[in-house]
């Protein structure tokens, strides 16, 4: 009876300090959690890439976890929305200053429905982008998670010049190919350290990268160690929803059928469970942001775990009057 009592004790100790000491701990490294499960959107996103009422929806199922996940739809009839056909939000970085900095980790999950048809044409569900310097032409994202073929790519443009102006002078390498699959939520975890220089210089730049389909065991798919980013002044902010590249190139009024570079009238994606981190344990920053693992629970947050009790605030009718706005 002894023995139980003191495995008793034991046990309450270690959850203890679990509970009251490591745990805080823990989530004290997460940088922003959105899981919609307020049925709205984060107050720190900026909607700038919703310019209609179909561009962005809270929605049931599907949803990777818990209640809510969001729905982006954009069309080809659509307006461009800052030179681009797009359907996106955006959460403007929280290390405001150089791009060097220490390495942070990603975990989010993207839904293809059935009409998510393969095709040559690129469509942008998740972008890590940059502040261009002044007199600076605009860039692609120096890392881009894209649908193209029929497969996924995880892709790298990186420049070392801080006077690059167009894409064409800059390095651009595919990181990971993965056939697309419809119809089940596709999880990532993707851990980066940013850095323009080459590793001959001094760079420490890195991509990591595992996925996996709901369901399934968790694959790596990307090991690479090099430039990844431009030579900014600013550093990278981060976006998601769809954008489709090839439409802009389409003239203004031109219809879907004389446009070669269209095949599809609109497109649609899902996504859900979007958690950064800060730099720690492999282990522990892993499980914290991969989807669905690792539960968080708001009441945690409110109670102030979190070091960032405004991720919990939403405003309900944001997206409705922006929207209308837009109009």
């Amino acid at each position: 009876m002894k023995h139980i009592r003191r495995i008793f004790i034991i046990l309450v100790v270690i959850f203890n300090l679990y509970y009251w000491f490591f745990l805080p701990k823990i989530l004290s490294s997460l940088i922003f959690v959105e899981d919609y499960e307020n049925g709205s959107v984060s107050i720190e996103w900026d909607l700038w890439g919703i310019g209609s009422k179909h561009g962005l929806k809270i929605v049931g199922p599907p949803k990777r976890a818990g209640k809510y996940a969001a729905r982006f739809q954009i069309n080809y009839s659509d307006q461009n929305r800052y030179n681009g056909k797009r359907a996106e939000i955006v959460r403007w970085h929280y290390n405001v200053g150089k791009i060097l900095g220490p390495d942070e980790w990603y975990g989010f999950s993207i839904y293809l429905p059935k009409d998510y048809v393969p095709s040559d044409e690129m469509g942008m569900v998740f972008q890590w982008h940059a502040f261009r310097d002044k007199n600076e032409d605009p860039r692609d994202p120096p890392l881009c998670l894209l649908t193209e073929k029929g497969k996924w790519f995880l892709r790298a443009v990186y420049s070392e010049n801080p006077e690059a102006k167009i894409t064409k002078k800059m390095h651009k390498i595919d990181l990971a190919e993965i056939p697309v699959k419809r119809e089940v939520w596709t999880d990532w975890v993707v851990h980066v350290k940013w850095d323009y220089r080459e590793t001959e210089n001094g760079g420490k730049g890195f991509v990591q990268a595992w996925q996996r389909f709901k369901g399934s065991k968790w694959k790596k798919v990307v090991e690479y160690k090099g430039p990844n980013c431009y030579n900014d002044e600013w550093n990278i902010r981060f976006q998601w929803g769809i954008k489709m590249p090839y439409w802009s190139d389409c003239d203004p009024g031109e219809k879907l059928e004389d446009c070669s570079d269209v095949s599809f009238a609109k497109r649609v994606v899902y996504n859900d469970e979007l958690r950064v981190a800060k730099s720690g344990p492999y282990l522990t920053r892993f499980m914290l942001v991969a989807p669905d693992t690792f539960k968080i629970s708001k009441e945690k947050i409110k109670k102030g775990i979190l070091p960032f009790e405004e991720t919990i605030k939403y405003i309900n009718k944001r997206l409705e009057l922006q929207a209308e706005d837009n109009e």
